[in-house]
């Protein structure tokens, strides 16, 4: 059974990574301080609601000039703590990251902490950068979409 699970899960995610359009799908939010200096983590969240969460592919788009990501790791969710792939240009500022979790078919459910990105500061006080999403892909255990918005942020330097 399990090994039919992963196959299928393997296959819906082969499809959706083959899509050539963006789709806005999931309420995800990235949390971080609003003030910052030195380095600092930001958190990757997403609200599945009544459905399984499945898989994510989300970019994260930041001000190179003032931050730069060194490093990714997974989410506290049992289901999404391996760290996720993940593609880091500090050049043009964005971090690309996709995972899929294998688990479960009916977890986890709700507000699920899917990724925390470091990011280091290397602007000058009262520089800000936007955290902005780009939700490319949130599908549950099914493969269906889970439908929602986004909620980006800012960090300003101390």
């Amino acid at each position: 059974m399990r090994g039919i699970l992963v196959f299928t899960l393997m296959i819906a995610l082969l499809g959706i990574f083959c899509l050539p359009s963006v789709v806005w799908a999931g309420d995800v939010a990235i949390k971080a301080p609003e003030s910052v200096s030195g380095s600092f983590t930001a958190t990757l969240e997403a609200d599945a609601g009544s459905q399984a969460l499945g898989a994510f592919e989300i970019n994260v788009y930041f001000n190179p000039n003032v931050i730069a990501v060194s490093g990714v790791q997974g989410g506290k969710t049992g289901e999404f703590s391996r760290a996720p792939i993940v593609n880091i240009n500090n050049k043009e500022g964005v971090v690309f990251l996709t995972s899929f979790q294998a688990e479960s078919l009916v977890a986890p459910k709700g507000l699920v902490d899917i990724a925390s990105i470091k990011f280091k500061v290397i602007g000058l006080s009262g520089d800000n950068s936007p955290l902005s999403l780009e939700v490319k892909t949130l599908v549950d255990t099914n493969g269906g979409d889970i439908a929602g918005k986004t909620a980006s942020g800012n960090v300003t330097v101390k």
